[in-house]
């Protein structure tokens, strides 16, 4: 739904989700490596949500992150293994 809803308005995927495909069993077994962590966003790690921004989008997104933290009805996420972070993400479904 989304992927179709991006490309009407010119944005397409480097690789559209329609060529994934795996059996249930493969999306059934445990997982191998190391996994995902999670935890709530701090402005301390800040820092590392702007060099995923310019690495992968070529521009920072500073203030955009700071004023997402300052909202009350929002909470964000940084997802990490060790030390190598992957990227932040904002909830607005949270409610207080």
């Amino acid at each position: 739904m989304s992927q179709g809803l991006y490309i009407r308005h010119g944005l397409f995927p480097r690789i559209p989700l329609y060529f994934f495909s795996a059996s249930r069993e493969v999306l059934a077994s445990p997982l191998e490596g190391e996994q995902l962590q999670c935890q709530p966003l701090e402005p301390a790690n800040l820092p590392n949500l702007v060099h995923i921004d310019a690495l992968t989008l070529g521009l920072s997104r500073a203030r955009h992150h700071r004023f997402l933290l300052g909202e009350s009805d929002m909470r964000g996420f940084d997802f990490y293994t060790g030390e190598d972070w992957f990227f932040g993400a904002h909830d607005t479904s949270f409610r207080p």
